[in-house]
């Protein structure tokens, strides 16, 4: 990519990140500079379609620990799957808890992760396409700006499946905001 042109969103959206695989490979996120913006590409290991779990979101985590010290004007997240962004969290996590707090405990932590996000002083990013529901759509809804791929009707999940993320009402009050148009 030339200095000083954009790139147009056709280049985003495309189902392999623009990004490829190179960068600095995770356990479960793909970390690529290019320029002043930052991509946390989410291609987790051994599992056709992304979902979230406590070692993820650890991942994670460290990766917003870099961005926070870094010099980004931007950072963009996006999926290394063709099935899509995020399909929400591994449910497998919480088999053996018990204990409500237990399960509590594992979804503030998970909120923690995303409220990162959402209080980076970069301008934030989600490249989205195919599937974006529960955590992945969490994680778009606390990004400043959604670039996401139209899909056919049949491609989307079944609206009847209701999926609405635990703490998606916060978040999208942020739509619209001033943060948004910078």
């Amino acid at each position: 990519m030339k200095t000083g042109k954009t790139k147009s969103v056709k280049a985003f959206l495309s189902p392999e990140p623009s990004t490829g695989v190179a960068g600095t490979r995770g356990t479960h996120w793909i970390r690529h500079e290019e320029g002043d913006r930052l991509w946390l590409v989410l291609d987790r290991e051994g599992v056709s379609t992304n979902t979230f779990n406590e070692e993820v979101f650890r991942e994670l985590g460290t990766l917003l620990d870099e961005a926070a010290k870094g010099r980004w004007k931007a950072v963009v997240f996006r999926s290394a799957k063709p099935s899509g962004f995020a399909a929400g969290a591994d449910l497998s996590q919480f088999r053996g808890l018990s204990q409500e707090a237990d399960i509590a405990a594992r979804v503030e932590e998970a909120n923690a992760v995303i409220d990162r996000i959402a209080a980076l002083d970069a301008t934030t990013v989600a490249v989205v396409h195919g599937t974006c529901v529960g955590g992945g759509l969490e994680l778009a809804l606390a990004c400043d700006r959604i670039i996401a791929a139209m899909m056919r009707n049949s491609d989307s999940p079944k609206s009847s499946w209701a999926c609405i993320p635990v703490s998606a009402g916060p978040r999208a009050s942020r739509i619209g905001s001033s943060r948004w148009r910078r």
